[in-house]
């Protein structure tokens, strides 16, 4: 094993640094498993201090030291420096990891995490890391609304499989947590992985307000929902919001296609629609 850090340690000193990591979000901040100093970013750098802390001239400590657990195997060692040069060479992908702020009011004991299982190249999603970062910031977007979003109700994020049934959908589980299961395929942008979490996410959001024993979404419901989708898509994706605007007004299903007017009658104000919750 010391050999093996040492090994590491000369390959580091040698790499050219660079980022490969997302944003972050306050109260429940999301970094990505590998990210030793919590800087925002996986570098080489993180690479070093896990392998500092591997031969103990430089010890860590919670979330620093669960962050570091790269591989996710339960230990932080060697391969976990060596998971982080592969993620800063962008030959794997990393995991999303979620960080609980001690100053959060709730003090939340929710868990809102992306299925890990997308990222396996063999049978997940080919553009996984679009996905998970798009996941990242519209949840960023909803918190600047929505301060307590994610402190009440664990939350599971998946993507379908073939013949898996109707998605997107978002489906209380054992009156214990929520899965938000999207539709999205590799060649997909990330305007429509947008849109569809959002609808999806302010769900959620109904489920946290009102209970998980809450009734099903009625009209009025899925009219926010969608509204809250087409207000995102205006302020992160303005070149495609008229397209979405006429895709909505044109749907079959009366919830989703009221969106556009609820969108509309709080004038594109994420924070009125909220209000209308």
């Amino acid at each position: 094993m010391k050999k093996c850090v040492f090994v590491l340690l000369f390959v580091i000193t040698f790499t050219t640094v660079f980022a490969a990591s997302g944003p972050v979000y306050s109260a429940e901040r999301v970094y990505y498993y590998g990210d030793a100093d919590m800087d925002g970013q996986i570098t080489g750098k993180d690479a070093f201090l896990i392998l500092r802390h591997v031969a103990r001239l430089e010890i860590m400590s919670g979330d620093n030291e669960k962050i570091s657990d790269a591989n996710l195997n339960g230990t932080v060692d060697a391969l976990d420096a060596l998971q982080v040069l592969k993620t800063v060479a962008k030959i794997v992908s990393p995991k999303v990891f979620t960080q609980k702020s001690q100053n959060d009011p709730a003090n939340s004991t929710a868990r809102v995490e992306i299925n890990g299982n997308l990222d396996v190249p063999e049978s997940g999603l080919r553009n996984y890391k679009e996905f998970s970062s798009v996941i990242v910031q519209t949840i960023n977007y909803y918190k600047k609304y929505i301060s307590t979003l994610g402190t009440k109700i664990d939350l599971y994020i998946d993507n379908a499989t073939q013949d898996s049934g109707w998605t997107p959908v978002t489906t209380p589980v054992f009156r214990k947590f929520v899965i938000i299961k999207l539709g999205i395929r590799e060649n997909d942008p990330q305007v429509k992985i947008a849109f569809q979490f959002a609808h999806e996410l302010m769900h959620y959001a109904f489920y946290e307000k009102y209970g998980i024993n809450k009734t099903f979404a009625d009209v009025r419901e899925e009219s926010i929902c969608t509204a809250a989708s087409l207000i995102y898509i205006k302020d992160s994706f303005p070149m495609e919001f008229q397209s979405y605007v006429e895709y909505v007004k044109n749907l079959e299903n009366e919830g989703y296609r009221k969106g556009a007017e609820v969108a509309e009658k709080v004038n594109y104000d994420f924070r009125q629609l909220v209000k209308m919750m």
